[in-house]
């Protein structure tokens, strides 16, 4: 389980989603983590998911990959690997 102080998880998730909307995609985001269609593991697994159950357990850095089957988005896993590594640069240089 991803452990810190409920400060820092809020900083860091502002973080994510200043990052989304900077990269144009947060609307996209918002609507895939709530549609079936493109749902991964994390919520096919858990029924009661919440954004904030998933980012305590997984880490606010895998939030890009843990809710989002991305070959079932019209961006495809291209974009969205893409994006998630530009995250997780920037993520890595912001919570050293």
């Amino acid at each position: 389980m991803f452990d810190v102080t409920d400060e820092e998880y809020k900083k860091r998730k502002k973080f994510f989603f200043r990052f989304l909307k900077e990269n144009g995609v947060y609307s996209r985001y918002i609507r895939y983590i709530k549609s079936p269609v493109t749902y991964n593991c994390f919520q096919k697994k858990n029924q009661d998911w919440t954004f904030d159950k998933c980012a305590k357990l997984y880490g606010m850095n895998l939030m890009m990959t843990r809710p989002i089957l991305w070959r079932k988005t019209p961006e495809g896993e291209y974009f969205w690997e893409k994006l998630h590594l530009k995250y997780v640069k920037e993520y890595a240089e912001k919570f050293k």
